[in-house]
Order: C-alpha cells, then sequence, then structure tokens
C-alpha cells in the first residue's frame, strides 16, 4: 500500500492532481474502495495504484495540441526532485546516525549503572570496615575499665 504522496512522486505529478483525478475522473472515482485511511494519512492498495497510473499515462498517450502546455518535466521539476533525492538521503543518514547515538547512550546508561553498583558495594565495606576498626578501638576500653576494679576508679587520682 502507498500513499497519495508516493505515488504522485512515482507518476511525476503533484498530490493534488491525484486527488482532483480520484474525485472527477470516472474511471478513478470507483476507487475509493481501494483507499484505506490510517491515522489521517491516506493508503492505496496494488489496484488502486494501478487504476490511477493507468489514468495518467491515457493522458499522456493523447495527442497534445501546440498550444497546450506538456507534462515535460521543467528544469525546475528537475532542480526539485534532485534537492528532494538529496535531503531524503541526508535524512536517512542521519536517522541511521541517530540509532547509533541511541545505542551508545544506552549502553553509558549501562555502564554507569554498573559503576554506581560498584560504588555502593565499596562504600558499604568501607564503612563495614570503619566500624570494625571503632569496635576494635571501644573493646579494649571497655575491657581495661573492668580490669582497673572499682576502687581504684573510684579512688584513683586521675578521675574522668
Amino acid at each position: 500500500m502507498k500513499t497519495i504522496s508516493q505515488i504522485a512522486a512515482e507518476i511525476g505529478v503533484s498530490k493534488q492532481a491525484i486527488q482532483k483525478k480520484i474525485s472527477k475522473e470516472p474511471l478513478c472515482t470507483n476507487i475509493r474502495q481501494y483507499i484505506t485511511t490510517i491515522a489521517g494519512t491516506k493508503y492505496i492498495d496494488e489496484t488502486g495504484e494501478a487504476m490511477i497510473k493507468s489514468a495518467y499515462q491515457k493522458l499522456e498517450q493523447q495527442p497534445i495540441a501546440d498550444n497546450i502546455p506538456t507534462n515535460q518535466p521543467t528544469t525546475t521539476d528537475k532542480i526539485y526532485s534532485e534537492v528532494y533525492s538529496v535531503v531524503k538521503e541526508t535524512i536517512e543518514a542521519l536517522r541511521g546516525e541517530l540509532e547509533i547515538k541511541n545505542r551508545q547512550l544506552e549502553n553509558k546508561d549501562k555502564q554507569i549503572e554498573e559503576l554506581t553498583a560498584t560504588i555502593r558495594i565499596q562504600a558499604e565495606s568501607i564503612n563495614a570496615d570503619r566500624h570494625n576498626e571503632l569496635a576494635e578501638t571501644i573493646i579494649p576500653q571497655l575491657t581495661e575499665e573492668k580490669k582497673e576494679g572499682f576502687f581504684r576508679r573510684i579512688f584513683s587520682k586521675h578521675r574522668q
């Protein structure tokens, strides 16, 4: 299924020209059954596309009077077509680069999470070591106080 814009680009006419042809041309009025609208965009299946293209082929085959302009692409049309091609290629290249950058950001996010987890583990380990050191300094002090004796603590010259 293709959009009207895609078919217009293939034929070399404007989107509006195809829409007018669908609404006025007897051959194309039956095309409505081949049009599906999804999210506000009209999609035409292969049968409808063939009908539209055949209607434009018939126009090209008719003899053209000298005073009626032809449907030959002008220099401006060719330039627009070339610019369109370049812009389209650029957009595709940028989409590819954006996809690469998105994957790189996902990898960086994972690395940040891993480093954060490592830092947390190290911080917990350091805190545990500090608690052990503190306990090692407090426990000997308590045991020394118990050894000193009740009377010595009361009658010693160095009271705290």
